[in-house]
């Protein structure tokens, strides 16, 4: 044992002293040849030559036996992954293996194990790479699309993304199995406020997709007073999806879906209700209680480890600014431009993109939404690009009626059957076109 008192940094190791004391002296160079007594006698030489080829024989096989264990454990481990008898992600081609049975990287044909220990193909056949290590952003969802570390050139790359509608925040007509079993009973589920599943993010990419939108709500950060809220819980699967999404190279629109006294009254806010947001008398509250959450959620996406998964902030979702007032409205948006400057910092790369999204809802015909886009849309968006920014186009639907359950809400009627608001008390202007049986049973 080295004296405590010893400084190791200052001193050689004992077994690098013991080693160079050896050597040296079993060398002949270092005796004095004409001492023919003592430790330098041709005799004494003699058998001290001999320890030493013994001495140096052992550690060079001691030296040996480790490089052809590690040779043939390399070799072991080789034939163990080939037959996939550790990895549950050798098909296909990959990176290095971790050595506990998983790989660094993969690509499309890989087998992945997921975390309760089910596994399922990769099936991308875009090119597309998947990343486990944490906080690794060197995935791409296809391989013409760039990694997450790399820059996203809004010019140049097509945004194709799909909406995580339904899970951290619930709409009826988005997961109508959750509602369906309370229709008819005493107290029918008209509205919830959160509840959370697990989901497949491979499958987005392998489909060819690019970006998710992933609404949350303004309790996933607090609750306040005595509303129903589940506090904390649809946090846990927030970090989730970004998990998920930087393992496949995707990209996340933020969508805050919900504030604080509602900006729309609609059921998606958590809640049927009037709306109290900048307006009523807790408008100005609620109003202040949203840039507290802006505010907490745009800090939280500009970290570091979190940009380039989330680079864009939807900060709002379709407030109803005829009721609101555009005024009001306008002041809020400024207010948030301004707070995600000062925490991200201005120009590429700094920062989340603020996106802004007022509703559009109309009950034109099909004939006419189907030239909207050339004759309206198109300009609109250009007018858009020239002066202000550019213009994201979402929310398509393939419907061509609203005959889907629980489309207008839980126990509204529809356009189509001449039956909305309801059933029993429906808007005169609304004239039934046809019946909905055949697209339900479809």
């Amino acid at each position: 044992m080295p004296d405590p008192g010893e400084d190791p940094s200052s001193t050689q190791s004992r077994t690098g002293l013991t080693m160079n004391v050896m050597l040296k002296e079993y060398n002949p160079n270092g005796f004095d040849d004409q001492i023919n007594s003592g430790n330098g006698s041709p005799k004494k030489k003699s058998r001290n030559r001999l320890i030493g080829c013994i001495t140096i024989a052992v550690v060079l096989g001691l030296i040996l036996t480790g490089i052809l264990g590690s040779v043939l454990g390399t070799r072991s481990n080789k034939n163990k992954l080939a037959d996939g008898s550790e990895d549950h992600t050798a098909a296909g081609s990959g990176g290095a293996s971790t050595g506990k049975g998983g790989k660094l990287w993969g690509v499309g044909g890989n087998t992945i194990k997921t975390e309760d220990g089910h596994s399922f193909l990769y099936n991308n056949t875009f090119g597309g790479t998947w990343v486990p290590i944490p906080f690794n952003d060197t995935a791409r969802a296809q391989g013409d699309q760039p990694s997450l570390e790399e820059t996203w050139d809004y010019s140049k790359n097509q945004m194709l993304g799909v909406n995580l509608g339904g899970w951290l925040v619930l709409e009826p007509f988005i997961t109508p199995s959750l509602f369906k079993p309370y229709a008819n009973s005493a107290h029918p589920v008209l509205d919830e406020w959160t509840l959370c599943e697990t989901l497949d993010f491979a499958d987005i990419a392998s489909a060819g997709l690019n970006w998710v939108r992933l609404p949350v709500a303004w309790w996933m950060i607090e609750t306040l007073g005595n509303k129903p809220s589940i506090t904390g819980v649809s946090f846990k699967y927030f970090l989730k999806a970004i998990t998920w999404a930087r393992k496949y190279g995707l990209r996340i629109n933020l969508d805050l879906h919900a504030g604080p006294g509602s900006q729309n009254g609609w059921n998606h806010w958590g809640k049927l209700d009037t709306i109290s947001f900048l307006r009523g008398i807790m408008g100005i509250a609620n109003g202040q209680r949203t840039l507290n959450y802006v505010r907490t959620l745009t800090q939280f996406i500009s970290q570091s480890q979190y940009k380039h998964v989330i680079p864009m902030f939807s900060v709002l979702n379709e407030a109803q600014t005829g009721i609101i007032g555009a005024g009001a409205m306008r002041s809020l948006y400024y207010q948030v431009y301004q707070m995600l400057q000062n925490i991200g910092g201005a120009g590429t790369g700094n920062g989340p993109f603020m996106a802004i999204h007022k509703g559009n809802q109309n009950t034109n015909t099909a004939a006419m939404n189907s030239l909207k886009p050339c004759q309206q849309l198109a300009s609109s968006a250009n007018s858009t690009l020239a002066g202000f920014s550019l213009s994201i186009s979402g929310e398509f639907l393939l419907a061509i009626n609203d005959c889907g359950l629980y489309v207008n809400n839980v126990g509204s009627g529809t356009w189509f059957e001449g039956t909305y608001l309801n059933v029993t008390a429906p808007d005169a202007q609304y004239k039934q076109v046809g019946s909905c049986h055949q697209w339900r049973n479809d």
